[in-house]
């Protein structure tokens, strides 16, 4: 387990750092993922965090949290303050997953109960994808870091991909031959890879 909580770090450090450098001119720019513009995409995130993180710490999420206006105050300054609030959501996460017992644990999603070591691997998808997706819209596409591409790919081998496939994730690209564990990902994922752009 101390291997996921070092993992998880990693992937909040490595998108942490992409988003310190969007600029507002950024968050009107179209992304990966359409129809959303980045600012979009990072509420996506941000939402997305929110809902993991009740999982991580034991409690039910409202169902209808988007409905009620019950989302994070981090979701909702994150036009304003994108690095901050994603910052607060991985401090929050970082702490809720170093609980005793926190990664042993069988965690309360919209789909159903699922053991922890599942809900940590979507957290690692959407931070690590995501975070890629922030790089690639702003111009500047970034190779994943090795150990995150490959424990986020061997994640997607498993059903919560395959369940998505065509609503949050494209088919996979043909890549024949990629150079890199970060384009083995994204192509599977249907993202373009830097050496097929």
């Amino acid at each position: 387990m101390p291997q996921t909580i070092a993992l998880l770090d990693q992937g909040h450090a490595w998108t942490a750092e992409q988003i310190a450098a969007i600029t507002a001119e950024d968050l009107t720019a179209p992304t990966p993922c359409p129809p959303w513009n980045l600012r979009h995409l990072l509420d996506h995130l941000l939402e997305m965090l929110m809902v993991i993180a009740h999982a991580a710490e034991g409690r039910p999420l409202d169902p209808g949290w988007r409905d009620n206006g019950a989302l994070a105050a981090a979701v909702a300054t994150s036009g304003e303050a994108p690095a901050a609030a994603f910052e607060t959501m991985a401090s929050r996460l970082a702490a809720a997953w170093r609980r005793p017992g926190a990664l042993e644990q069988t965690c309360q999603l919209s789909f159903g109960a699922v053991p922890a070591s599942v809900v940590a691997g979507i957290q690692l998808l959407e931070v690590v994808v995501h975070g890629w997706d922030v790089t690639s819209t702003v111009g500047r596409p970034a190779r994943i870091p090795d150990d995150l591409a490959n424990a986020v790919y061997a994640f997607a081998q498993g059903p919560v991909v395959t369940a998505k496939r065509g609503i949050a994730f494209a088919d996979p690209l043909d890549v024949a031959h990629p150079r890199s564990a970060s384009d083995r990902l994204l192509a599977y994922l249907g993202r373009v890879p830097l050496t097929s752009a």
